[in-house]
């Protein structure tokens, strides 16, 4: 079986964080994600993991209700009021890593 940064056995409904396959920042650099294990290959040392997580972001200023209702018709995009009277838009997304690059968190 697959382990973690620590030696950990790696499990489906571990909450981990690390630095899978895919995920960027805007500077081109893999961004670190925390997430949900949703698959391991125990037969892998290499992209043996699945993590499902989710982002926030903040809405642009300027961006109308109907714009926010296109927003809304992508799958797994979500729109929510923010404390700050603005909008933040949820997604959810799903990256590929090797279970030595994360670590179990929860």
């Amino acid at each position: 079986m697959p382990h973690y940064k620590d030696g950990t056995p790696a499990k489906v409904g571990d909450v981990v964080r690390g630095k899978g396959y895919n995920v960027k920042g805007p500077d081109g650099q893999l961004k670190e994600i925390t997430g949900v294990v949703v698959h391991i290959n125990p037969g892998s040392e290499s992209c043996n993991l699945q993590v499902e997580f989710v982002e926030i972001s903040r809405m642009p200023d300027g961006f109308s209700w109907p714009d926010l209702k296109l927003f809304r018709l992508w799958e797994g995009v979500r729109i929510m009021n923010d404390a700050g009277g603005g909008h933040s838009i949820v997604t959810r997304g799903m990256d590929y890593g090797e279970t030595a690059h994360f670590e179990k968190i929860a």
